[in-house]
């Protein structure tokens, strides 16, 4: 093998680890990144939680105040118009919160999916500068 040759050799052998080495770090960025999202997804959805449970205790106060003020006293809190209210809107904070879990759920998968995706885009860019190294040695011999 030549001078030429060995320097051209030894050049693509250092690009090839630097390019790896470059990938493997973007990499790992964007899991980082990926990461914080789902931290703040997460974080949203316990907000939005809260804001279903403070509006659902505010329109239970309501409809228990308005019961009160339409029956009269303490009979009218008890009167099945205003017990159909509270329990309305129990069920609709249960159907909420439920909402709240599956769509959680669903981020979390779509999460670690798009990690996994990740971490195999950088294998196989990994294996794709080895196989780019080899050629570049085997077009030195060739």
């Amino acid at each position: 093998m030549t001078v030429v040759g060995e320097i051209a050799l030894a050049a693509s052998v250092v690009s090839t680890l630097f390019g790896s080495s470059s990938k493997k770090k973007a990499a790992r960025a964007s899991r980082r990144a990926m990461e914080a999202r789902a931290k703040i997804t997460k974080l949203e959805n316990a907000r939005m939680r809260r804001q279903q449970i403070r509006e659902s205790r505010m329109a239970a106060g309501t409809a228990l105040s308005q019961g009160t003020a339409q029956g009269g006293g303490f009979g009218g809190t008890f009167a099945s118009g205003t017990q159909g209210r509270v329990v309305g809107v129990g069920s609709q904070l249960t159907s909420n919160l439920s909402f709240l879990d599956k769509s959680q759920r669903l981020n979390d998968i779509a999460s670690r999916q798009e990690i996994r995706a990740n971490k195999y885009q950088a294998r196989a860019a990994t294996a794709s500068s080895v196989a780019s190294l080899g050629l570049n040695i085997a077009g030195l011999y060739i």
